[in-house]
């Protein structure tokens, strides 16, 4: 994984030349560093950058693409922009918020969200079957191969 400034100057046709840039860290992200990218002080851009080991978690990262291409298109997403093999991404900034768990949902927020939910079930389907139990199954079998595995049972 290369340092954030490294992935900077790979997006040096999309930034801007004479533009005052600025990155902030959105502390959102669960197994991604993702980076608010802001011109003249305005949100513009989001770089994602993956920071677990996708065959560890069965990640596929061309199908992740293909899919947030198809969803984009039907204006469920963000454009991407720019992307690269390892699964680093910049796309255009949404504005919004993260929902807090305890959000009281209105009815006209609900339907929102049903149309939105089947307009994403409508896209066509993908061929890539994700079973988290066999990836559970490949991390305990990973933990029982390790160097400082110690079994419960033989304490």
């Amino acid at each position: 994984m290369c340092a954030l400034s490294d992935y900077l100057k790979q997006l040096n046709s999309i930034l801007p030349i004479n533009g005052e840039i600025r990155v902030e860290a959105i502390e959102e992200g669960f197994t991604n560093k993702v980076y608010k990218i802001l011109e003249s002080g305005q949100p513009k851009w989001v770089l994602r950058l993956p920071m677990l080991e996708s065959q560890s978690f069965h990640i596929d990262r061309q199908t992740e693409l293909s899919v947030w291409q198809q969803a984009a298109e039907q204006g469920l997403t963000s454009q991407i922009l720019w992307h690269n093999p390892q699964g680093v991404v910049l796309s255009e900034f949404l504005p919004g918020s993260t929902l807090p768990l305890e959000v009281q949902h209105t009815q006209a927020s609900i339907e929102q969200v049903c149309r939105l939910l089947k307009r994403l079930h409508d896209m066509p389907s993908i061929k890539l079957h994700y079973d988290v139990q066999s990836i559970i199954a490949d991390w305990l079998e990973q933990i029982r191969f390790h160097e400082n595995f110690v079994s419960v049972s033989a304490q």
